[in-house]
């Protein structure tokens, strides 16, 4: 499927002027606005040639028909080592998106996708 095997292929459930927020680490951020765009974005960047495992997802139902949802999971990237060989390397993200309705269609309008760092919540660490 697109969603799994196909992730430079999402632009296609993308409003036309939708809006998308990318972060990586820290405070590396891209605002990208409009599909082609979001297009060109997910073709020329790491996750192209991804494939994707959702972990958990929850939704909800909002304002005039749309779903605000949030998904946890790994992209699984295709990388090239020293001795030529292919291996794969996983990145963990939350992504939260916000779908519109349009006639019996529904398209990404707005979307925030972050990368997860490792050990982002340390264990050691006691929180209260």
């Amino acid at each position: 499927t697109i969603l799994r095997d196909k992730v430079n292929e999402l632009y296609r459930f993308y409003h036309q002027e939708a809006e998308c927020t990318r972060r990586k680490s820290g405070y590396e951020e891209q605002k990208i606005n409009g599909v082609e765009k979001i297009r060109d974005y997910l073709q020329d960047h790491d996750t192209a040639g991804g494939s994707v495992a959702l972990t958990s997802f929850d939704w909800q139902v909002s304002t005039q028909g749309g779903i605000l949802i949030t998904v946890v999971g790994s992209i699984y990237l295709k990388t090239k080592s020293s001795n030529s060989d292919d291996s794969e390397r996983d990145e963990k993200f939350v992504q939260t998106f916000f779908l519109v309705p349009e006639g019996h269609i529904y398209f990404v309008r707005n979307d925030v996708f972050i990368f997860l760092e490792n050990n982002i919540f340390p264990l050691s660490e006691n929180i209260e």
